[in-house]
């Protein structure tokens, strides 16, 4: 009975674990603290009833210059991610937008992303960003002020946002293609 009951707990223990690892980061302050699955969003799954007005902030590039999202992103969709070069999905979320960046049109789409990893020195962020072949704008999150209005709880954190400003899909990790097809929808939405 008891070597049942030594098994029983060693199983959950080891699930938990595995959960742990494999799973998304929760963000709490500047810091991870917990762990949550990663879960793909099948892109028919977002809530319409949660569509509001984009939160604007302003915030510094890789190269040190200030960026207004609302300017950056004024009459197309953007694609918006919040990350950081620790979180493992966010390593496969820049995969992804590897894959679809060379399908959208700059002058309708862009990808913009938000790198939460403030104690990652700026050069480590350059090279993972021409190492991943990534050329959206990147900026940093100071003291996590933009993930803050967003509501930003984990990592990554995407956000699909209409040409009239409107977010008008969130979710974790998604691949390209499903990611496009939200695109073309958001491409179809006007308040």
């Amino acid at each position: 009975m008891k070597s049942t009951q030594a098994i029983v707990i060693a199983v959950v223990v080891v699930l938990g674990v595995a959960a742990l690892v494999i799973g998304g980061i929760k963000m709490q302050g500047n810091g991870a603290e917990a762990a949550r699955p990663a879960a793909e969003t099948s892109g028919d799954d977002h809530d319409h009833s949660a569509v509001h007005t984009a939160p604007d902030f302003t915030l510094k590039t890789l190269g040190g210059e200030e960026v207004t999202f609302s300017e950056a992103r004024k009459g197309k969709v953007a694609i918006l991610k919040f990350g950081a070069l620790w979180c493992g999905w966010c390593q496969k979320q820049a995969e992804e937008f590897a894959k679809l960046q060379p399908k959208l049109d700059p002058e309708k789409t862009i990808i913009f992303e938000v790198s939460v990893s403030n104690d990652e020195p700026v050069e480590k962020v350059r090279e993972h960003a021409k190492k991943k072949g990534l050329v959206h704008t990147i900026v940093r999150d100071e003291n996590d002020k933009a993930a803050s209005k967003y509501g930003v709880e984990f990592l990554p954190t995407l956000f699909v946002i209409s040409p009239d400003g409107h977010v008008v899909w969130k979710g974790a990790y998604t691949e390209a293609e499903k990611l496009a097809k939200i695109v073309e929808q958001a491409h179809a939405h006007q308040h």
